[in-house]
Formats: structure tokens, sequence, C-alpha cells
């Protein structure tokens, strides 16, 4: 049975994130200083216009006027690209129900049902020096069971709010999944990290359960320490290179014997 579109549930619904109002400002703005360019060239261009007829006639004319022409060209061309820019960024929007997303992709609007999404990863990254911080990068990338990739970022109002309601609405059906396939004998793979019935692989690196000890999820950073004088190895990866994370770190602590 093919599964419900979001958009058929109503907009009533529907929970709206849009492109940050600063971002749109910032379009705004380079439209206004576009087409202000224009018009200050056009202006310009006019002007050598009257100028070069009144005073050297018309063979003279193309020498005074080409470059406040192909300034006005110039300027004309980022006017159009920037205004049509603007309008197309001002109409991106997601939009969240308790049965997908909807989004736009370039001229179409797309979908994706919570029941498809097979794997989420978060990335959270700070840019600077210590304490200090001038800019962070706050992405999720959702992938489907047709092999879709879909990356939404803090270009959207509500970024962190956004990355809740999907890990709201798809993790239930990841973790009821996940137990069946556990159930069956089944290896669970974590990107780089696969959970067996015996214990945490991580390429040629193995820990097994009774060896676990501590669990840290910290610095963007998955820690497993092994026991002190135990033969397990320690195992190491960024967060992010990890997909239903949150699912893993859930699993791991409900596998390992020791919690």
């Amino acid at each position: 049975m093919p599964s419900t579109p979001p958009h058929a549930e109503g907009r009533k619904g529907f929970r709206v994130h849009r492109i940050r109002g600063a971002i749109l400002m910032r379009a705004l703005i380079f439209v206004i200083i576009s087409f202000a360019g224009m018009l200050f060239s056009v202006g310009v261009l006019i002007w050598q216009w009257r100028n070069a007829m009144l005073n050297f006639g018309p063979a003279a004319l193309w020498h005074w006027i080409t470059l406040p022409l192909s300034a006005t060209l110039i300027f004309a061309l980022l006017a159009l690209i920037s205004f049509t820019l603007y309008r197309h960024v001002r109409q991106l929007e997601i939009q969240v129900s308790k049965l997908g997303m909807t989004f736009q992709r370039g001229k179409r609007l797309d979908s994706i049902n919570w029941q498809d999404v097979k794997q989420i990863w978060t990335s959270f990254e700070r840019y600077g020096v210590f304490t200090f911080s001038w800019a962070n990068k706050t992405e999720i990338q959702v992938m489907t069971e047709a092999g879709k990739n879909y990356k939404f970022n803090q270009s959207y109002e509500g970024i962190e709010e956004l990355i809740e309601e999907i890990k709201h609405f798809v993790y239930p059906n990841l973790l009821e999944n996940y137990r069946l396939a556990f159930n069956r004998g089944e290896p669970l793979t974590f990107g780089p990290l696969v959970l067996t019935s015996d214990g945490i692989l991580k390429g040629r690196k193995a820990l097994r359960w009774k060896d676990l000890g501590e669990i840290d999820l910290d610095g963007g950073s998955l820690n497993l320490q092994p026991f002190e004088n135990s033969k397990g190895s320690r195992l190491s990866i960024q967060a992010h290179k990890v997909p239903n994370i949150d699912l893993c770190v859930q699993l791991i602590n409900h596998l390992s014997p020791q919690t």
C-alpha cells in the first residue's frame, strides 16, 4: 500500500520552518543595491550621451557611453539574478506534520514520509578559538529507504526544533525495526559501528559486551571504553559519522550487561 503524502493531512496539522529573516534581509539588501546601481548607471549613461552629442557629435558617442552602458548592463543582470533568487528563497519553507515533511527543492515540492526514513545524521560544528566563536553550523541529513539524501541546516528558523521534531517522529519506528532485526540475529549497522550479539565492531577492532565499561557521548565524539585489564579495544568515533546516533547509544546502553 503506497504511503500517504504528508501534505494530504492539510495545513492545519503543519509546523512550518521558514528561511531565517537575516538571510532574507541580506538577499533583499543585495537586490536594492543592484537596482540602485542600475539606476545610477542609467543616469550617468544619459548624462554622458547628452554631453557627447552636444559637445563632440555622434562620432565620439561610443567612446563616452561605453563605460556607463557596460555598468548599466552588469547592474541590470545582477538586479535580475538577485531578485529572482530573493523570490525563490522567500518561498522556501519546511512543513512538518505527524505523517512526514514537505519542502521546496528548486521549482519542485518534495516530501518525505516518516515511515520511509532509514537513517539520520546530525552535525553541530563550532568555528572559533577557545571561548570565542564567530560561526556555528547545525545540520541534519535524512536518508530514505529509496537512497535519497536530504540536508537541512541553520538557514532555516528553528533548526534545533526541526531536528528534534524529525527524531520524535522517526525514531520510534526505527527502534522497533532495530529490535526485530536484532532478535532475528542480524547485526545492526550504524555507519562504521556494527552491533552484534557478541559486542561492538569498528573495522578490525572489537569490544565485547562483557568488556564494555564507560559509554561517553560528549564533545562531538562517541567513546566506548573497555574495563581496565580487559582485552577489549577502545572505540572512538566522531558523532556526526554515526547515523541514528541517539538510537545507537540507547541500544548500546540496553545491550550492555553493566547497565
